[in-house]
């Protein structure tokens, strides 16, 4: 699943509680999640809220067409 991100601006740990429950909720049935054009600031903030273990770099792509891109790539490797 691809989250076009571009249109958040900031994220608090209230918000950060709802995306942990979504990825874990997603994870249960065989989905990934990763991000697409979030704003460097969000993503700093989210990796010092100690998210680096669960959304790590292969998890935040510059634009959403590269995020399909990459799943299209791993499709094909499988």
């Amino acid at each position: 699943m691809v989250l076009a991100a571009e249109p958040v601006t900031g994220i608090d740990t209230t918000a950060l509680d709802e995306l942990i429950q979504l990825d874990e909720w997603l994870e249960r049935h065989g989905v990934d999640l990763v991000f697409a054009e979030m704003k460097g600031p969000v993503k700093d903030r989210l990796l010092r809220y100690g998210m680096g273990a669960r959304f790590s770099p292969e998890h935040f792509y510059p634009t959403t067409s590269e995020a399909v891109r990459a799943f299209q790539r791993e499709e094909r490797e499988a």
